[in-house]
């Protein structure tokens, strides 16, 4: 599994499509995803400015021919990024987390 965050109104744009994508796709031409171990890095990282997300579980074996891992940035840590928008089929769930009440986003179980 991977997994991609997005805000609720990433989420609520694409919700009557059979596909996801999210704003920045137009401008990257893929969508950004991470690993388990990534997750919270992440979501504390670039969406703490939100008091909710949306963690969406993709079945990365259905999307492996349109994933690459990479670091973009140069660094040695290397990001699963899918490169096509995302048939809502390859989305085994989706959750909606929001921030503690130390104001980080905690996400446990993945």
């Amino acid at each position: 599994m991977i997994y991609h965050i997005c805000t609720e109104a990433e989420w609520q744009n694409c919700l009557s499509l059979e596909i996801y994508f999210p704003s920045r796709y137009e401008n990257d031409n893929f969508i950004h995803c991470s690993t388990a171990k990534q997750i919270e890095k992440i979501a504390n990282t670039h969406y703490k400015n939100e008091s909710t997300i949306y963690l969406l579980i993709i079945d990365d074996r259905l999307e492996k021919t349109h994933i690459k891992y990479e670091n973009l940035d140069g660094g040695k840590e290397l990001f699963p990024h899918i490169y096509r928008e995302l048939p809502k089929s390859s989305i085994s769930s989706v959750q909606k987390i929001s921030k503690k009440a130390n104001q980080q986003f905690q996400i446990i179980n993945q």
